[in-house]
């Protein structure tokens, strides 16, 4: 979830399931949670909604519970560390050497480093990431309230389609393949 969405470790960590609205596929971050402090809703990927479906649920006792990504019901995840050492532990025997130091933030640089690439505009990047002093800056941050609903969808479903394409080894089905520029 944190490469499919680009959104925080903590946030996606504490994500309940009172947040999320399959039908209008979309995960309304509350400001109460949110870094900047302001409501984000962010755009749920096709992935991200399987993967969601797959999850088990745990009854919430109380409103404030209900996590996504919970052991026992009734508290978020928190052994990050422990996961990351598995992680790493999983790549030293796939690939018979260690990974690289890397943080549960990169992954975030990672999901905006990879939209930007597949050519998304920065402004749009920065809404998904919900940066509140992102590209549009000044007169124009006060002027534009717009919210990029739309742009966001179509970044975090291109950028799925991108990473389905980088797990499977199979070519996104709509990428035509060119020639190249010596042929």
């Amino acid at each position: 979830m944190l490469l499919l969405t680009g959104q925080r470790l903590r946030e996606v960590a504490e994500a309940r399931w009172s947040e999320i609205d399959f039908e209008g596929e979309v995960w309304t971050l509350p400001k109460e949670r949110s870094k900047n402090g302001v409501e984000h809703k962010v755009p749920l990927s096709q992935a991200a909604l399987r993967m969601l479906g797959a999850l088990p649920r745990f009854e919430a006792k109380r409103h404030s519970e209900g996590f996504l990504f919970t052991l026992n019901g009734r508290s978020a995840v928190t052994a990050f560390w422990a996961a990351r050492m598995n992680f790493n532990k999983a790549i030293l025997v796939a690939r018979g050497e260690a990974p690289a130091h890397w943080t549960w933030h990169d992954l975030r640089r990672t999901s905006a480093s990879g939209m930007a690439g597949l050519g998304i505009a920065p402004h749009v990047v920065e809404a998904v990431l919900n940066h509140k002093s992102g590209s549009i800056k000044g007169v124009a941050a006060v002027y534009n309230r717009y919210s990029y609903s739309a742009e966001k969808r179509a970044a975090l479903e291109a950028w799925s389609r991108y990473l389905d394409t980088l797990i499977s080894g199979a070519a996104a089905a709509n990428v035509l393949e060119l020639a190249s520029a010596r042929a």
